[in-house]
């Protein structure tokens, strides 16, 4: 009987966290988070081309393959 209610204390504290993210309001969140995430990203990327033609345009760019 006791290793029954072990069991059953393990199963529902390995299922607590699942819960959280069925809750529409945290998936609203997560997915808010995400495409921060990924704006962020462009933004950089395209910030850094900008920053690598800029080095480049004023002579101060260096090549990184020897080709």
């Amino acid at each position: 009987m006791k290793k029954k209610k072990k069991l059953l204390y393990l199963a529902m504290m390995g299922n607590m966290g699942a819960e959280l993210f069925e809750m529409s309001w945290v998936q609203a969140i997560v997915l808010f988070f995400s495409y921060l995430a990924w704006a962020l990203y462009g933004t950089g990327i395209v910030v850094s081309a900008f920053e690598c033609g800029i080095e480049y345009q004023s002579g101060r760019g260096t090549r990184i393959w020897n080709y």
